[in-house]
Protein backbone atom coordinates (compact mmCIF):
# COMPACT_ATOMS: atom_id res chain seq x y z
CA UNK A 1 0.00 0.00 0.00
CA UNK A 2 1.58 3.26 -1.02
CA UNK A 3 2.78 5.75 2.09
CA UNK A 4 -0.21 7.94 0.67
CA UNK A 5 -2.93 5.73 1.36
CA UNK A 6 -1.23 4.43 4.91
CA UNK A 7 -1.45 8.07 6.25
CA UNK A 8 -4.81 8.47 4.86
CA UNK A 9 -6.01 5.18 6.95
CA UNK A 10 -4.58 6.52 10.17
CA UNK A 11 -6.24 9.34 9.73
CA UNK A 12 -9.51 8.10 8.89
CA UNK A 13 -9.30 5.83 11.84
CA UNK A 14 -7.51 7.69 14.46
CA UNK A 15 -9.09 11.03 13.41
CA UNK A 16 -5.73 12.74 14.03
CA UNK A 17 -6.04 15.43 11.34
CA UNK A 18 -3.87 18.36 11.56
CA UNK A 19 -5.57 21.39 9.98
CA UNK A 20 -4.00 23.98 7.59
CA UNK A 21 -3.41 27.29 9.66
CA UNK A 22 -2.76 31.21 8.50
CA UNK A 23 -0.88 33.91 9.19
CA UNK A 24 -2.38 37.57 9.57
CA UNK A 25 -1.69 39.74 6.66
CA UNK A 26 -2.08 43.51 6.73
CA UNK A 27 -3.58 43.86 3.40
CA UNK A 28 -5.08 42.10 0.47
CA UNK A 29 -2.66 40.81 -1.84
CA UNK A 30 -2.98 40.98 -5.81
CA UNK A 31 -4.56 38.04 -7.63
CA UNK A 32 -1.29 37.57 -9.52
CA UNK A 33 1.03 37.92 -6.69
CA UNK A 34 1.74 34.47 -6.81
CA UNK A 35 2.66 31.61 -9.22
CA UNK A 36 -1.23 30.31 -10.40
CA UNK A 37 -2.56 33.06 -8.29
CA UNK A 38 -4.14 33.90 -5.22
CA UNK A 39 -7.66 32.50 -4.49
CA UNK A 40 -10.37 34.58 -1.64
CA UNK A 41 -12.57 33.50 0.49
CA UNK A 42 -15.05 34.78 3.96
CA UNK A 43 -13.57 34.26 7.52
CA UNK A 44 -16.30 33.30 9.00
CA UNK A 45 -16.74 33.47 12.73
CA UNK A 46 -17.66 30.30 14.41
CA UNK A 47 -15.34 26.50 15.21
CA UNK A 48 -12.95 25.22 12.86
CA UNK A 49 -14.34 21.83 11.75
CA UNK A 50 -12.74 18.90 10.56
CA UNK A 51 -15.90 16.36 9.27
CA UNK A 52 -15.04 12.90 8.59
CA UNK A 53 -17.01 10.26 7.04
CA UNK A 54 -15.46 7.07 7.50
CA UNK A 55 -15.14 3.89 5.08
CA UNK A 56 -18.57 2.63 6.87
CA UNK A 57 -20.24 5.84 6.65
CA UNK A 58 -19.65 6.70 10.08
CA UNK A 59 -19.02 10.61 10.71
CA UNK A 60 -16.30 12.19 13.22
CA UNK A 61 -16.45 16.24 13.62
CA UNK A 62 -13.17 17.29 14.81
CA UNK A 63 -12.41 20.25 16.61
CA UNK A 64 -8.56 22.48 14.98
CA UNK A 65 -7.22 20.41 18.62
CA UNK A 66 -8.73 17.56 17.73
CA UNK A 67 -11.69 17.74 20.00
CA UNK A 68 -15.05 15.68 19.06
CA UNK A 69 -18.01 17.28 18.56
CA UNK A 70 -20.49 15.24 17.11
CA UNK A 71 -22.81 14.70 19.87
CA UNK A 72 -23.02 18.55 20.55
CA UNK A 73 -24.08 18.59 16.52
CA UNK A 74 -26.59 15.74 15.55
CA UNK A 75 -28.27 17.75 12.89
CA UNK A 76 -24.05 18.01 10.99
CA UNK A 77 -23.77 14.17 11.41
CA UNK A 78 -26.99 13.20 10.10
CA UNK A 79 -26.27 15.65 7.08
CA UNK A 80 -22.32 13.93 6.30
CA UNK A 81 -23.75 10.62 6.76
CA UNK A 82 -26.52 11.33 4.31
CA UNK A 83 -24.74 13.28 1.56
CA UNK A 84 -20.96 13.03 2.14
CA UNK A 85 -19.89 9.50 0.31
CA UNK A 86 -17.43 7.38 2.61
CA UNK A 87 -13.96 7.93 2.70
CA UNK A 88 -14.20 11.49 2.71
CA UNK A 89 -12.37 13.94 5.07
CA UNK A 90 -13.43 17.56 4.43
CA UNK A 91 -12.37 20.91 6.03
CA UNK A 92 -14.80 23.79 6.99
CA UNK A 93 -16.13 26.51 9.53
CA UNK A 94 -19.04 25.10 12.25
CA UNK A 95 -21.02 28.04 12.44
CA UNK A 96 -24.36 29.33 13.71
CA UNK A 97 -26.58 31.93 12.14
CA UNK A 98 -28.94 34.33 13.85
CA UNK A 99 -32.78 35.00 12.92
CA UNK A 100 -31.52 38.39 11.16
CA UNK A 101 -28.70 37.10 9.24
CA UNK A 102 -25.68 37.49 11.18
CA UNK A 103 -23.16 35.10 12.83
CA UNK A 104 -23.55 34.37 16.20
CA UNK A 105 -20.40 33.08 17.86
CA UNK A 106 -22.06 33.32 21.48
CA UNK A 107 -25.25 30.90 20.70
CA UNK A 108 -22.50 28.50 18.44
CA UNK A 109 -20.85 28.32 22.18
CA UNK A 110 -24.11 27.59 23.86
CA UNK A 111 -24.32 24.93 21.66
CA UNK A 112 -21.02 23.39 22.86
CA UNK A 113 -21.33 23.96 26.27
CA UNK A 114 -25.02 22.25 26.43
CA UNK A 115 -23.37 18.75 25.71
CA UNK A 116 -24.92 15.52 24.23
CA UNK A 117 -28.59 15.48 26.48
CA UNK A 118 -29.16 18.70 24.87
CA UNK A 119 -27.95 18.30 21.40
CA UNK A 120 -31.53 16.52 19.92
CA UNK A 121 -33.29 19.68 20.78
CA UNK A 122 -30.93 22.38 20.19
CA UNK A 123 -30.50 21.11 16.58
CA UNK A 124 -34.11 21.31 16.33
CA UNK A 125 -34.99 25.12 17.87
CA UNK A 126 -31.26 26.57 16.61
CA UNK A 127 -29.57 24.33 14.18
CA UNK A 128 -26.03 25.31 13.17
CA UNK A 129 -24.20 24.73 9.83
CA UNK A 130 -21.01 23.54 8.38
CA UNK A 131 -19.56 25.82 5.17
CA UNK A 132 -16.87 23.73 3.70
CA UNK A 133 -14.40 25.00 2.05
CA UNK A 134 -11.76 22.24 1.32
CA UNK A 135 -11.27 19.03 0.64
CA UNK A 136 -8.93 16.45 2.56
CA UNK A 137 -9.39 13.07 1.06
CA UNK A 138 -11.79 11.80 -0.97
CA UNK A 139 -13.06 7.71 -1.74
CA UNK A 140 -10.41 6.87 0.85
CA UNK A 141 -7.64 9.09 -1.21
CA UNK A 142 -5.60 11.44 -0.18
CA UNK A 143 -5.69 14.51 -2.30
CA UNK A 144 -3.71 16.77 0.22
CA UNK A 145 -0.70 16.93 -2.33
CA UNK A 146 -2.92 18.56 -4.94
CA UNK A 147 -3.17 22.00 -5.80
CA UNK A 148 -5.96 23.70 -3.72
CA UNK A 149 -7.79 25.03 -7.16
CA UNK A 150 -7.91 21.11 -8.31
CA UNK A 151 -9.15 19.71 -4.51
CA UNK A 152 -11.83 23.06 -5.05
CA UNK A 153 -12.79 21.66 -8.25
CA UNK A 154 -13.14 18.03 -6.59
CA UNK A 155 -15.27 19.67 -3.23
CA UNK A 156 -17.71 21.36 -5.75
CA UNK A 157 -18.05 17.96 -7.39
CA UNK A 158 -19.49 16.34 -4.54
CA UNK A 159 -21.69 19.31 -2.92
CA UNK A 160 -23.70 19.05 -5.90
CA UNK A 161 -25.57 16.21 -4.69
CA UNK A 162 -26.09 18.24 -0.98
CA UNK A 163 -29.51 19.78 -1.30
CA UNK A 164 -29.51 24.01 -0.47
CA UNK A 165 -31.34 22.78 2.67
CA UNK A 166 -28.98 20.84 4.30
CA UNK A 167 -26.42 22.10 7.11
CA UNK A 168 -23.49 21.56 4.63
CA UNK A 169 -22.61 24.33 2.01
CA UNK A 170 -19.62 25.82 0.41
CA UNK A 171 -17.32 28.30 0.87
CA UNK A 172 -18.11 31.50 -1.61
CA UNK A 173 -14.36 31.67 -3.43
CA UNK A 174 -13.70 34.22 -5.66
CA UNK A 175 -10.37 34.80 -8.18
CA UNK A 176 -11.25 38.87 -8.29
CA UNK A 177 -9.75 41.26 -5.45
CA UNK A 178 -12.88 43.83 -6.11
CA UNK A 179 -14.92 41.39 -4.47
CA UNK A 180 -12.86 40.36 -2.07
CA UNK A 181 -12.48 44.14 -1.02
CA UNK A 182 -16.34 44.30 -1.12
CA UNK A 183 -16.23 41.55 1.12
CA UNK A 184 -13.97 42.94 3.52
CA UNK A 185 -15.92 46.02 3.90
CA UNK A 186 -19.71 44.96 3.88
CA UNK A 187 -19.54 41.74 5.23
CA UNK A 188 -18.52 42.36 8.73
CA UNK A 189 -21.98 43.69 9.50
CA UNK A 190 -23.11 40.17 9.16
CA UNK A 191 -20.58 38.22 11.87
CA UNK A 192 -17.84 37.70 9.20
CA UNK A 193 -14.29 38.75 10.17
CA UNK A 194 -12.51 39.01 7.07
CA UNK A 195 -10.96 37.18 4.04
CA UNK A 196 -9.00 34.24 3.96
CA UNK A 197 -6.30 34.02 0.60
CA UNK A 198 -4.90 30.69 -0.43
CA UNK A 199 -2.47 30.28 -3.18
CA UNK A 200 -4.25 28.04 -5.96
CA UNK A 201 -0.94 26.06 -6.43
CA UNK A 202 -0.54 25.10 -2.76
CA UNK A 203 -1.04 21.47 -1.36
CA UNK A 204 -2.71 21.54 1.87
CA UNK A 205 0.10 21.93 4.61
CA UNK A 206 -1.33 20.42 7.49
CA UNK A 207 -0.04 22.11 10.84
CA UNK A 208 1.78 25.49 8.52
CA UNK A 209 0.58 28.62 8.27
CA UNK A 210 -0.04 28.34 4.49
CA UNK A 211 -2.43 30.81 4.45
CA UNK A 212 -3.14 34.13 4.90
CA UNK A 213 -5.91 36.13 6.64
CA UNK A 214 -6.85 39.99 6.29
CA UNK A 215 -9.15 40.98 9.23
CA UNK A 216 -11.74 43.87 9.06
CA UNK A 217 -10.69 45.84 12.13
CA UNK A 218 -13.08 48.90 13.01
CA UNK A 219 -11.28 52.23 14.77
CA UNK A 220 -12.91 52.79 18.31
CA UNK A 221 -12.06 54.42 21.55
CA UNK A 222 -12.41 53.31 25.02
CA UNK A 223 -11.47 54.06 28.61
CA UNK A 224 -7.98 52.93 29.90
CA UNK A 225 -8.65 51.41 33.50
CA UNK A 226 -6.21 49.15 34.10
CA UNK A 227 -3.23 47.67 32.76
CA UNK A 228 -0.98 44.71 32.87
CA UNK A 229 2.24 44.77 34.39
CA UNK A 230 3.04 47.60 36.25
CA UNK A 231 2.12 51.47 36.22
CA UNK A 232 6.14 51.89 35.26
CA UNK A 233 5.88 49.35 32.79
CA UNK A 234 2.48 48.76 31.27
CA UNK A 235 2.27 45.51 29.14
CA UNK A 236 -1.07 45.74 27.99
CA UNK A 237 -4.39 47.92 28.59
CA UNK A 238 -7.54 46.96 29.83
CA UNK A 239 -10.58 48.89 28.05
CA UNK A 240 -14.01 50.12 29.47
CA UNK A 241 -16.75 51.89 28.78
CA UNK A 242 -19.63 53.83 30.46
CA UNK A 243 -22.88 51.75 30.25
CA UNK A 244 -26.02 53.55 29.28
CA UNK A 245 -28.23 54.43 32.09
CA UNK A 246 -25.98 52.76 35.03
CA UNK A 247 -23.18 54.72 34.10
CA UNK A 248 -20.80 51.71 34.99
CA UNK A 249 -17.71 51.75 33.77
CA UNK A 250 -17.71 47.97 31.99
CA UNK A 251 -14.91 45.85 30.56
CA UNK A 252 -15.20 45.71 26.83
CA UNK A 253 -11.66 44.40 26.14
CA UNK A 254 -8.05 44.41 25.98
CA UNK A 255 -4.79 45.45 23.67
CA UNK A 256 -2.23 43.37 22.86
CA UNK A 257 1.28 44.64 24.02
CA UNK A 258 1.53 48.34 23.57
CA UNK A 259 4.86 49.35 21.32
CA UNK A 260 7.76 49.85 23.52
CA UNK A 261 7.67 53.77 22.04
CA UNK A 262 4.50 54.71 23.83
CA UNK A 263 5.53 52.61 27.31
CA UNK A 264 7.23 55.76 28.27
CA UNK A 265 4.76 58.16 27.95
CA UNK A 266 1.81 55.75 29.19
CA UNK A 267 4.06 55.46 32.49
CA UNK A 268 4.29 58.82 33.07
CA UNK A 269 0.36 60.09 32.33
CA UNK A 270 -1.20 56.91 34.31
CA UNK A 271 -2.77 57.70 37.28
CA UNK A 272 -2.58 54.73 40.28
CA UNK A 273 -6.25 53.72 41.24
CA UNK A 274 -8.57 55.36 44.22
CA UNK A 275 -9.90 53.01 46.60
CA UNK A 276 -13.46 53.44 44.46
CA UNK A 277 -12.46 52.20 41.79
CA UNK A 278 -15.42 50.32 39.86
CA UNK A 279 -13.30 47.41 39.16
CA UNK A 280 -12.25 44.74 41.31
CA UNK A 281 -8.80 43.55 42.19
CA UNK A 282 -8.86 40.22 40.15
CA UNK A 283 -10.22 40.68 36.66
CA UNK A 284 -10.04 38.47 33.22
CA UNK A 285 -7.06 40.41 31.45
CA UNK A 286 -8.46 38.60 28.13
CA UNK A 287 -11.06 36.99 26.89
CA UNK A 288 -12.22 33.55 28.17
CA UNK A 289 -8.86 33.44 30.68
CA UNK A 290 -9.65 33.26 34.42
CA UNK A 291 -9.29 36.34 36.16
CA UNK A 292 -5.50 38.10 37.73
CA UNK A 293 -4.49 40.26 38.77
CA UNK A 294 -3.52 43.24 37.43
CA UNK A 295 -2.67 47.34 37.92
CA UNK A 296 -5.58 49.55 38.33
CA UNK A 297 -5.65 52.92 37.17
CA UNK A 298 -8.07 56.03 37.43
CA UNK A 299 -10.10 56.33 34.03
CA UNK A 300 -9.12 59.42 32.75
CA UNK A 301 -7.46 58.86 29.88
CA UNK A 302 -8.95 57.73 26.63
CA UNK A 303 -7.51 54.94 24.04
CA UNK A 304 -8.13 54.78 20.45
CA UNK A 305 -7.78 51.47 19.38
CA UNK A 306 -8.75 49.25 16.18
CA UNK A 307 -10.63 46.19 17.38
CA UNK A 308 -11.86 43.17 15.20
CA UNK A 309 -15.60 44.17 15.69
CA UNK A 310 -16.13 39.96 17.30
CA UNK A 311 -18.06 40.48 20.27
CA UNK A 312 -19.37 38.27 22.91
CA UNK A 313 -21.61 39.16 26.10
CA UNK A 314 -20.39 43.22 24.96
CA UNK A 315 -16.51 42.61 24.90
CA UNK A 316 -14.21 41.90 22.04
CA UNK A 317 -13.01 38.69 21.66
CA UNK A 318 -9.69 39.48 20.20
CA UNK A 319 -7.15 41.86 21.50
CA UNK A 320 -6.75 45.46 20.36
CA UNK A 321 -4.44 47.10 19.10
CA UNK A 322 -3.25 50.64 20.30
CA UNK A 323 -3.02 53.43 18.21
CA UNK A 324 -2.88 56.67 20.54
CA UNK A 325 -3.74 58.34 23.24
CA UNK A 326 -6.86 61.13 22.84
CA UNK A 327 -6.37 64.01 24.66
CA UNK A 328 -9.42 66.02 22.49
CA UNK A 329 -11.68 63.48 24.85
CA UNK A 330 -12.87 62.51 27.62
CA UNK A 331 -14.20 59.60 29.12
CA UNK A 332 -18.01 60.88 28.75
CA UNK A 333 -17.24 61.16 25.19
CA UNK A 334 -17.15 57.51 24.85
CA UNK A 335 -19.95 55.86 23.30
CA UNK A 336 -21.36 52.93 25.60
CA UNK A 337 -20.96 49.44 25.47
CA UNK A 338 -22.44 47.19 22.63
CA UNK A 339 -24.39 44.47 23.75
Amino acid sequence: MPRSDIGGMFMRIRGAVEPMLARLAERLPAPDAVRGGYRYEPKLDGYRCIVIVDDQGGVRLRSRRGARMEGAFPEIVAAAAAHLPAGTVADGELVRWSEDGRLDFAALRHRCAAGRHRAPELARIGPCHVVLFDLLETGGRDVRPLPLAERREILQGLMTAVPATSPLALSPQTRDITEARLWLEVLPAHGVEGVMVKAADQPYLGGRRGWLKIKHRDTVEAVIGGVTGSLDRPDRLLLGRYAEGSGRLKVVGNTGAVPPRVRDELARRLTAAEPDHPWPARLCTSWGRPPAEYARVEPLLVAEVTVDPAVDHGRWRHPARFVRLRDDMSPGDVPPPAG
